[in-house]
């Protein structure tokens, strides 16, 4: 039974007093609870690699050099994401030049714990904004039941940045939505939901998606939505604006500094994926292993005999390899939906269900879990809880249908990221920035349900509170 301590004082809105909340004593018990989740991961036989695949590591330390003037400017390179790079150079300007790899690892990882303890607090704050004391509480406890913003901070990856953006604007976005405003009182609240919004894409350009969809939503409200609804198409409207202003001219930056649209390496680095994402499950439909753990894989070695038959062609004719594989992907796309579609399918499941990689499980061995049937048993606790917050949301969507266009920061991360990777490459971790929202609509979508089969409807529990409503909107029947 969560705490009850929380009743809504009489005349103060719960989510005003999220807003002005210190941190308390539940947030020192989280933190603590993080760290202690750490040190659990910690000792687990497995991880992610703690580099990642070196690009974002070798980057960053290029960038944290030249700011300090020990290495030149123009080895200085973003062939991928450029917010991820910065976000781990920043670290690494404390670590002595000449320092091994490691010690440039462990500055990431504690300048990461620092901002997933910032992040937990943050999504209670947006669950009290979202449906009153208890679903913020139960906000935070989800997301240390299910951990996997501790497990991926140990690794120098893309996924860490952006899943604090989705945290940031989600809780801008819902901060504001508490206490509508006008703009000239609202620039804090633009200013983080723009700069969540900037951190999110620039960490995965592929969810592109999620600032068109907030467009349409500000642009929408502004011409058809009520008197009520056109102070929040002016607020998303202003914060979507600058986020794209701003990625607009990064991008400008980058490809000026790659020698043009053709050539740059985001352009090189989405073509391949969208190659990958031909082959992944063509034929092997259940083996979910990344394809570089297991090289024996059917459609993995026709997509290596495909990418060689680019580069013999492109050395024979002149014409670059990122041109021939699109040529290619969209004629294979049209010739094959029935493979595209059946693929999809797969990588949606994929996509949900994570697995351990890096041991067979005949090998696996975690405290008294061994073998095959240990195996089976840990990766299905740890699936059982993403089930949950999968179920949760749906509820959450399907209990909202009707307003669900006020809830976007919550379900558009998740639809942003699925539509690109069903459509491209599939894995796990891609999802993980769009956790938050999960967790969120679960949190809010369940905490009714318990209370309206387990506890008094109005003793121990308030009714959880609409965001800037004033009225009960997740109500216990």
């Amino acid at each position: 039974m969560l705490p009850a301590n929380d009743q809504i004082k009489s005349g103060e809105p719960a989510a005003r007093r999220a807003a002005g909340r210190r941190i308390d004593m539940f947030d020192a018990v989280m933190l603590i609870l993080l760290i202690a989740t750490f040190i659990g991961v910690a000792i687990l036989p497995f991880a992610p690699k703690k580099f990642g695949d070196l690009v974002i590591h070798r980057e960053a330390k290029a960038l944290g050099l030249a700011f300090r003037g020990a290495g030149p400017w123009e080895e200085v390179r973003i062939a991928r994401a450029p917010f991820p790079v910065l976000y781990y150079a920043i670290p690494y300007l404390a670590v002595p030049s000449g320092s091994d790899d490691d010690t440039y690892w462990r500055a990431a990882f504690a300048w990461t714990v620092v901002w997933m303890g910032v992040s937990l607090v943050l999504v209670r704050r947006s669950g009290e904004f979202l449906g009153g004391p208890v679903v913020g509480k139960t906000a935070a406890l989800f997301t240390l039941v299910s951990p996997f913003s501790v497990y991926y901070s140990y690794g120098i990856l893309a996924e860490t940045p952006a899943y604090i953006g989705v945290v940031l604007f989600t809780y801008a976005y819902l901060r504001w939505k508490s206490s509508p405003r006008d703009l000239s009182k609202s620039r804090v609240d633009i200013f983080f939901l723009s700069l969540g919004l900037l951190i999110f894409v620039l960490s995965r350009p592929n969810a592109v998606l999620l600032l068109v969809l907030g467009f349409g939503i500000g642009a929408s409200r502004l011409r058809t939505g009520t008197r009520n609804q056109k102070p929040e198409g002016r607020f998303v409207s202003a914060a979507v604006l600058a986020t794209i202003m701003l990625i607009g001219g990064v991008t400008v930056l980058l490809v000026r500094r790659d020698g043009g649209v053709g050539s740059n390496s985001q352009n090189e680095n989405f073509a391949m994926v969208a190659l990958q994402g031909r082959f992944q499950f063509r034929s092997e439909f259940w083996d979910f292993n990344t394809w570089p753990d297991v090289p024996n894989n059917a459609d993995f070695l026709e997509f290596n005999r495909k990418r060689a038959e680019f580069q013999q062609t492109s050395l024979q004719t002149g014409v670059p390899e990122s041109t021939l594989r699109w040529r290619w992907i969209v004629g294979d796309f049209l010739q094959h939906p029935g493979i595209t579609v059946r693929a999809a399918g797969v990588k949606m499941l994929a996509l949900h269900f994570a697995f351990v990689h890096s041991l067979e499980p005949e090998n696996f061995h975690f405290v008294f879990l061994r073998g095959v049937w240990g195996y089976a048993l840990f990766h299905l606790g740890v699936n059982a809880f993403t089930v949950v917050l999968v179920i949760g949301s749906v509820l959450f969507v399907a209990t909202h249908r009707h307003t669900l266009l006020d809830y976007w920061v919550l379900w558009g991360p998740w639809l942003a990221l699925t539509v690109f990777h069903v459509m491209t490459y599939a894995e796990a971790r891609y999802l993980f920035p769009s956790r938050s929202g999960l967790v969120l609509m679960a949190s809010a979508a369940l905490v009714p349900w318990v209370q309206a089969r387990f506890f008094q409807r109005t003793e121990s529990f308030p009714a959880s509170q609409s965001i800037g409503a004033g009225r009960s909107v997740i109500t216990t029947p």
